[in-house]
């Protein structure tokens, strides 16, 4: 019986990692050298999926080869729920400052959902001077000044 494969954020892994999949995605079949040689074959049902985060020689994340990507027929760029942040953290302020930081050029580290939530669950635990301090500090140095320009536009009250 086959399954779905889910291999998160795939980019994250090492090249030489990536490479024991081929035989996976080709064949459905590989090879598992701990065990004599033994091959397993997927069942034909068996689907793959992979979810990745923007990449980039600034990002500290790496794309995919093109090797890889060409094993993955089918891929969606999906990019951010505004309605599933909008439950996540009600405090359209809080989002607003998000968005600015996502469409700025100067900003390259992701401002993901994860990052926003936590920001958030920040101001109310520790207050908004250290919550705006951990959030400053989770973007690289370069980009910090942008970021602490960004917060003071956008948050002038309690985000």
């Amino acid at each position: 019986m086959g399954g779905i494969v889910a291999l998160e954020e795939i980019n994250a892994a090492r090249a030489s990692s990536l490479s024991r999949f081929f035989g996976v995605f080709d064949n459905r079949s590989f090879l598992l050298q701990e065990h004599a040689g033994e091959v397993v074959r997927a069942h034909d049902t068996t689907s793959f999926i992979a979810c990745q985060n923007p990449g980039g020689s600034d990002t500290g994340i790496e794309f995919l080869s093109h090797r890889m990507r060409g094993r993955f027929p089918v891929r969606l760029n999906l990019g951010y729920d505004e309605a599933t942040e909008a439950k996540l953290v009600p405090d359209p302020r809080i989002r607003a400052v998000f968005r600015s930081l996502r469409e700025s050029t100067a900003i390259h580290t992701p401002a993901s959902t994860r990052l926003l939530h936590q920001y958030a669950t920040n101001v109310t635990t520790f207050g908004p001077k250290l919550a705006r301090a951990f959030l400053v500090a989770a973007f690289e140095e370069d980009e910090r000044d942008e970021v602490r320009e960004t917060l003071g536009n956008g948050t002038r009250s309690r985000a």
